[in-house]
């Protein structure tokens, strides 16, 4: 009562809260054991709780059987709650950062403040590239199991992973989409395409598709964000940026955060598409089941263009957004916009001088052609007369192709096209119209054949030599094909169409060669660019000289054989001179529906590597027939070799192989050491190998040098071989000096060094054929008699 009566009520609550031994039970010794091994539990390996109890566990069991040999108190063992309390008390920070990284550590542990702000449209745009694994994708949404085989080959999904790059453009205030790109691979194109998308209007990609609402948002941005890829700080994105007065952000890598809102936008898209990609559309897609494919609409990239174009205009610009306090990124780019405004954007000279496709053309006294459209202005004919170089740069936009940019005197100049019709006409329109009228003109005179004339494809057959008119056409065609069945002409409808339109690979040649496409051998995959030659006379005479070489001596005319080989030999040096294995003018090429293929290959991608390799597989047959030859004598004539014969002579044999496998090492060597850069090395060691040749070729005419092919069976097929090996002396003389000859002339390079590996490669079947000549002519007949 005295203390309610000082104190209140509360002077009625009691302590017990306070009762019972509180005083830490574990001494300094028990923490000096627990301590470093609980400080384990900060390691990469990341140990578990338990994996650390069991260790302070055996660290006690050991210090108590030492204490107890010394007749000390054991120590008293903790708990495994002690110990997760101990393992609670360490940093928590630096113990992320030691187990998971400091990447985790960062994330985790990062103050999050009020963010970036910005207020204007436009102020900061971030782009990125999204890599959609479209397996993935239509596979999740049930659309794979749905698609022809057709459909999956123009999709690209016939592969285990196909990836196309989807390269997004945000503005950072309103949270708008302002540009998107879908392509097949990161490029410098493509971000430059995404940043000039940036600047326009986009309703004529919504209309196209058919979206319900505006997609308006557009104009030049004030900065761009982006990360370090390629194609973000190549030469071409950076000089745009500069010509439109944009400043440039690069993040550093691995810090995604600094770009927050276009790595958001990417997740959401990736959670949010899925249901549009197999919703209305698509549905015709979905719905057609086993029905005939060519009477429901196939799936194509354009299709997959208007998922992601009507999701990002009629879905996501109209959902409100967390970020901005739930307003749509449509409503906020509206508010701001007439708020604040935004830049102009570029008219069409600028954007044609920014974003123009660039090209050299010939100025002629008519002017310069493009697109099979003449542009000419006065100032242009003015310069012309005076120029004493004719060539000049040329800078065209597929919008409006009415006009072109031509730098002469130090400037640009616009220059108009000569045709009124052509203003302001789009280059894909002018490409339809002039292929329409093409059409037509060849209709016309379809309808004016005689009856007996032939026509394309008249019995409707489906292999695809039937696409050209034959007998009238050359043979070729306007693009190559890419087809999926042994009937493409039945399988795929329009294929002709596309064919003729130019809308399969290498419909055009940027430098004006005869080339094909060299594919992999048992799926036909494109790997390789190849320049091929022309008609020329150079091969009709080699194939005539060399068939004299080998016709004459049929008739015992050995010097007009021997003559016909020479010249053979010095066609055939001409040819590959002139015509294979040059130096391209650029690694790689735009072959057409977004794939870039080199322009060079050496080795087992060359075709004249394999060319190399089956030409010495037949030659291999023959050689084998002279060394069986060789033992069937020897089985089958008990005098084989004769009594007293003569043989090979045996060092100088000896020093013949020797040499020549010296030159196989030098010619070998000069391959690799150019290819680590060593030029001047690798032609000093072809020059040796080329001495060690001679020296092994002469080696061997004195090892034969005693024999009379005449007198005996024995002497002749040993002369037989030897004047076979010599002749492969010869001709790998003749490809060392070829080689180095190459080399100086700067057209084999530590890159492009297809002549040195086709060396290499037949230097390896000499030796093996030196090594078992020297065997067989200079070991066996000793072992034989």
């Amino acid at each position: 009562m005295r203390v309610y009566e000082a104190e209140g009520l509360v002077g009625l609550c009691d302590a017990k809260s306070r009762s019972g031994n509180r005083t830490r039970r574990i001494g300094l010794e028990e923490l000096a054991i627990i301590g470093p091994i609980v400080e384990g539990y900060a390691h990469p390996l990341r140990p578990s709780q338990k994996i650390i109890y069991e260790r302070v566990e055996s660290a006690f069991e050991d210090a108590n059987k030492a204490r107890e040999s010394q007749g000390l108190t054991p120590l008293v063992m903790p708990s495994r709650e002690t110990i997760r309390q101990e393992i609670r008390k360490l940093d928590p920070f630096h113990t992320v950062l030691a187990r998971m990284g400091q990447e985790a550590a960062r994330k985790k542990f990062a103050p999050v403040g009020i963010g970036l702000q910005v207020k204007r449209p436009l102020e900061r745009v971030e782009i990125d590239e999204w890599t959609i694994d479209l397996i993935s994708l239509f596979a999740k949404s049930g659309i794979l199991e749905h698609l022809t085989k057709e459909e999956k080959e123009l999709l690209g999904l016939n592969k285990k992973k196909i990836r196309w790059i989807l390269t997004v453009a945000i503005c950072a205030a309103t949270r708008c989409i302002v540009a998107m790109r879908l392509s097949r691979s990161a490029s410098k194109n493509s971000a430059v395409q995404t940043l000039e998308m940036i600047t326009q209007d986009k309703g004529i990609w919504a209309d196209t598709f058919g979206a319900i609402s505006p997609w308006n948002m557009g104009g030049p941005p004030e900065l761009i964000v982006t990360d370090n890829g390629s194609s973000f700080i190549s030469v071409a994105m950076r000089t745009a940026m500069q010509d439109l007065g944009i400043r440039a952000e690069r993040c550093p890598t691995g810090f995604p955060q600094m770009r927050a809102r276009i790595e958001r936008l990417f997740g959401t898209m990736s959670s949010s598409l899925m249901p549009l990609l197999s919703g209305r559309t698509f549905s015709d897609v979905i719905t057609k089941g086993d029905a005939d494919p060519e009477d429901g609409a196939a799936l194509t990239p354009e299709e997959l263009s208007e998922a992601l174009v009507r999701w990002v205009v009629d879905v996501y610009h109209n959902r409100p957004h967390e970020g901005l306090d739930g307003e749509t990124p449509a409503n906020c780019w509206n508010r701001l916009v007439e708020t604040y405004g935004v830049q102009p954007a570029p008219d069409m000279r600028r954007r044609r001088l920014v974003f123009g496709t660039r090209t050299t053309r010939t100025v002629t006294a008519k002017g310069i052609r493009v697109f099979g459209v003449r542009y000419h202005s006065e100032p242009l004919a003015r310069w012309f007369v005076h120029a004493p170089e004719r060539e000049v740069e040329v800078r065209w936009h597929r919008d409006d192709i009415g006009a072109i940019e031509v730098n002469f005197d130090g400037e640009w100049h616009e220059v108009p096209s000569v045709f009124e019709e052509v203003r302001g006409v789009h280059a894909e329109v002018w490409h339809g119209a002039v292929r329409a009228l093409r059409a037509s003109f060849r209709d016309e005179a379809e309808s004016s054949r005689p009856v007996g004339a032939s026509r394309r494809n008249p019995w409707n057959a489906g292999t695809l030599e039937w696409s050209h008119n034959v007998p009238e056409e050359q043979w070729g065609v306007r693009s190559i094909p890419f087809i999926t069945s042994r009937y493409p002409l039945w399988d795929q409808p329009q294929i002709v169409e596309r064919m003729d339109a130019g809308r399969f690979y290498l419909s055009d040649t940027k430098y004006g060669y005869r080339e094909t496409i060299v594919t992999s051998v048992l799926d036909a995959r494109p790997q390789h660019v190849q320049r091929i030659t022309g008609p020329a006379w150079i091969t009709m005479m080699a194939a005539a000289f060399t068939g004299g070489a080998f016709i004459f001596p049929t008739f015992s005319m050995y010097v007009p054989a021997i003559i016909s080989g020479a010249f053979a030999i010095v066609c055939v040096l001409y040819w590959l001179w002139t015509t294979t294995a040059q130096v391209p003018e650029e690694p790689t090429s735009d072959v057409g529906l977004g794939l870039r293929l080199p322009r060079y290959a050496s080795g087992p991608n060359a075709p004249g590597w394999w060319a190399v390799w089956i030409t010495m597989l037949g030659d291999a047959t023959a050689f084998t027939s002279l060394v069986f030859g060789f033992f069937f004598y020897w089985t089958a004539s008990p005098d084989f070799p004769p009594t007293g014969a003569d043989h090979a002579g045996g060092a100088a044999l000896v020093a013949a192989a020797v040499l020549l496998s010296l030159s196989w090492l030098a010619t070998r060597s000069a391959k690799a050491t150019n290819r680590h850069g060593n030029v001047r090395q690798a032609r000093i060691l072809l020059a040796v190998g080329m001495a060690c040749t001679a020296a092994g070729g002469a080696g061997l005419y004195l090892a034969v040098a005693d024999l009379a092919p005449t007198s005996h069976a024995y002497p002749a097929i040993v002369c037989a071989l030897a004047v076979w090996l010599g002749a492969h002396l010869g001709l790998g003389l003749i490809a060392q000096g070829y080689s180095l000859a190459r080399s100086l002339a700067g057209h084999t390079t530590p890159i492009y060094d297809a002549d040195l590996t086709n060396t290499t490669l037949l230097w390896h079947f000499i030796v093996v054929q030196a090594l078992i000549t020297s065997a067989v002519i200079g070991l066996l007949p000793g072992w034989m008699t």
